[in-house]
Formats: structure tokens, sequence, C-alpha cells
């Protein structure tokens, strides 16, 4: 019996489905109950494979964020060494008003001052932690080419029963899979805490920006190049993106490897509490002959989200309000004008 309950991908707050991947861990557990072990390998062995093509397209994604930051925070810079009491802000005001004005300028300024120096911090820490990264993970992609088994036979020994064109990790021993998802584990945390650092310096970046045209009327000074910084916040968005898709994908594939490796870690079958049973005819007819699995299985407590996973999803969510919210004033204005052509 399988119960695949606690198996779901979320599509939206109503509607959950299988992913391919959860779909083909479903089916490696009837593999391994019909003793086709081989074929359980061979799919742990292609995650392995996909996960470590993944982590090699992280390097490049990272290097990538460099230029627009570096060009962003020097615009910032500029802005920052321009200002002074000629901010258009406190020109043409009666004196009363004038001194008012300038109390609210100063704490702006500092405010930006204080984001400005947040900004290289996150900056600083977020080059440090990807030179570590990228350094480590150059050598354990070495070693895994290395210990490919379709190029180091010896690491087949035994198993004859393979096809000879089965490629790369999935014609490993499971011995050897699961030290090599060993060695990758321990890269997990480090690419949680780089997006942590690339969702944060992102943050921090655009509140900078926002406060300068905003608070500080970057517009309206010559030194402040709106297309040039417009431009620069649209390729960090970009390359933003596609650092977290590399660092995510390479999570997601990885974490199907766990969630194999962790339930039958001698890839053989066994009763998983809340997955899969074999059941007898007899206590089926004790179930009157109930075919539900939940009956069998057990029940078992969901896996819960960890931190990262929580303020990621946090972060979505808040993302996809604020888009929300735009999309409702533009619908808002287009209705109000759409009105105002027909009175």
């Amino acid at each position: 019996m399988i119960d695949a309950r606690n198996v779901y991908r979320v599509v939206t707050r109503k509607i959950r489905d299988f992913s391919e991947e959860q779909l083909q861990n479903i089916t490696a557990i009837a593999w391994l109950y019909r003793g086709q072990q081989e074929r359980y390998l061979g799919l742990v062995g292609d995650y392995l494979n996909k996960t470590h093509q993944e982590a090699g397209t992280v390097a490049a994604a990272l290097t990538q964020l460099e230029s627009p930051l570096a060009k962003l925070t020097q615009m910032l810079h500029t802005f920052n060494d321009s200002l002074g009491a000629s901010l258009p802000l406190l020109k043409d005001l009666p004196e009363v008003e004038g001194l008012v004005a300038e109390d609210i300028a100063n704490q702006n300024i500092e405010t930006f001052r204080a984001t400005l120096s947040e900004l290289e911090a996150g900056i600083e820490e977020f080059t440090a932690a990807r030179d570590v990264l990228i350094g480590e993970l150059q050598v354990h992609l070495a070693w895994f080419a290395e210990n490919n088994p379709t190029l180091n036979p010896s690491s087949l020994a035994g198993r004859g029963d393979l096809v000879p064109a089965k490629a790369g990790w999935g014609s490993a021993t499971n011995e050897a899979q699961k030290d090599c998802a060993a060695r990758f584990a321990l890269f997990i945390p480090q690419l949680k805490t780089l997006q942590k650092h690339i969702n944060e310096v992102h943050k921090v970046g655009t509140r900078a920006v926002e406060l300068a045209e905003k608070k500080l009327e970057a517009r309206k000074q010559d030194i402040w190049d709106g297309k040039e910084v417009k431009k620069q916040r649209d390729a960090l968005d970009i390359v933003r993106d596609e650092a977290i898709f590399a660092i995510k994908s390479t999570l997601y594939v990885k974490a199907q490897v766990t969630w194999l490796q962790s339930r039958f870690p001698e890839a053989v079958f066994v009763d998983v509490s809340g997955l899969c049973k074999v059941v007898t005819r007899d206590e089926i007819t004790q179930q009157d002959s109930s075919l539900t699995p939940g009956r069998y299985v057990d029940v078992t407590a969901l896996d819960g989200e960890d931190e990262e996973d929580f303020e990621e999803r946090m972060r979505e969510i808040h993302l996809e309000l604020a888009s929300l919210n735009e999309e409702a004033v533009e619908l808002a204005a287009s209705i109000a004008a759409n009105f105002e052509e027909l009175l």
C-alpha cells in the first residue's frame, strides 16, 4: 500500500498536484517492492547527475551579480558625495518652514547613508560567502567528474546486471551514491545562506535607490542619471532571479535524492510510516476489505518548513502582494479614465 496524501506540490492556495519528480519517486517505491533495485539506483543516479549539472551553473549566476551591484553602488556613492544644503527641498521656503524642511532632509540623508553603508556591508558578506562556495564547489565538481562510474569502471564491481549504456552515477552502487549525496549535502547550508544574502542585498539596494529618488529628490539633480539607474536596477533584478533560480534548482533536485535515500537507505523496500507498507490478505480482511492506504500505513507528522523555506515563502507572498497592489492601482486608474470618457 502506498499513501501519497502527504506527497504533493502546492500550485495555488486551493490546488495541489504531483510534480514529475514526485511521480517518479512514488514509482520508485513500486520498483523496490518488485525487487528492481537497479531502476531505483538509476533514478537516484539521475538525480545526482542533474544536481551537479545545476550546481555547475551556480558560479556563473553568482558572478553576474557583481557588475550591476558595483555600478549601482558607485552611482549611489556619487550622489551621496553631492549631498549638501542645496537640496531642491530647501529652496524658496520661508525661514520657519526651511528649518523644518532642513531637519527632515537631514534625517533623510542620515537614513540614506545608513542604508548605503548597509548595502556595502551586505555586498561584502555576499562576496566573501560566494568566493568560498565557488572555490569549494569547483573542487567537489572535479571529484564528482573523476569518480563518474562510467569513466571509472572499477566502481562497477559486482554490478554486472547493468545495461552498458547506463551513464553517470545511475550505474553506481548504493553506498557510492550515498557517499556522493553526503558530500554534496555539505554545500546546502552555504547555498541557502547565499540565497539569503542575494535577497538582502537586492532589497537594501532597491531601498537605497528609492530613498534617493523619493526622499532626496535625486531625479531633480543633474548628477543623477535616472535612465542608467533604472537600467542597472533592471539588470540587478534579472541576475538576482537567475542566481536564485540556479540555487533553487540545485537544492530541489538534491531534495529528491534526500527524500528517497532517507526512506530507503539500503535501496530495498521497507515499510515507511505514513507512506508505504506491505500488507497481507488477512490484514485487508480485518479492515473490512478496504483498500484505503491510510488504514494500513499509519499516520506521521508532516515535514515542517525550515526557517529558510518559511522566509522565502513569505518573501514570495510579499512580492506577489506588491505586484497585485500595483495592478489594482493601474486598473483603478483605467476604470476612472473610462468613466470620464463616458460622461
